[in-house]
C-alpha cells in the first residue's frame, strides 16, 4: 500500500490534432483551428504549473475547437466539390 500523492496521468493536449485542423482550415481560407492550438498549448502550460482542472478544461476546448475546424474544412471542401459538379454539368450544357 503506497501513501501519498499518486501520480497524475497525462492530459491529452490534443495539440498534434488542432495543428492537424489549423492546417486544413487554412487550406479552406480561414484558420478556425487557431483557437484550437491556443487551447491546447494552454492545457500544456496548466498541466505543467499542476493545475490538473485548468488543465483538462483547456484540453476540452481544443479538442471541440479542433472538430469544429475539421468540419468546417471537409462541409467547405464539399461545397466547392458540388459547385464545380454543377458549373460542369449546366455550365457544358450551355455551350452545346
Amino acid at each position: 500500500m503506497t501513501y501519498g500523492p499518486q501520480p497524475q496521468p497525462p492530459i491529452p493536449d490534443h495539440l498534434p490534432l488542432a495543428i492537424t485542423a489549423t492546417v486544413r482550415s487554412c487550406l479552406c481560407l480561414i484558420p478556425v483551428g487557431i483557437p484550437a492550438i491556443f487551447y491546447a498549448t494552454r492545457s500544456r502550460s496548466k498541466a505543467s504549473a499542476g493545475d490538473i482542472s485548468g488543465a483538462l478544461h483547456a484540453a476540452a476546448k481544443a479538442k471541440r475547437w479542433s472538430i469544429v475546424s475539421i468540419a468546417y474544412s471537409l462541409l467547405t471542401a464539399l461545397s466547392v466539390l458540388v459547385l464545380e459538379v454543377l458549373f460542369i454539368t449546366f455550365g457544358a450544357a450551355d455551350r452545346g
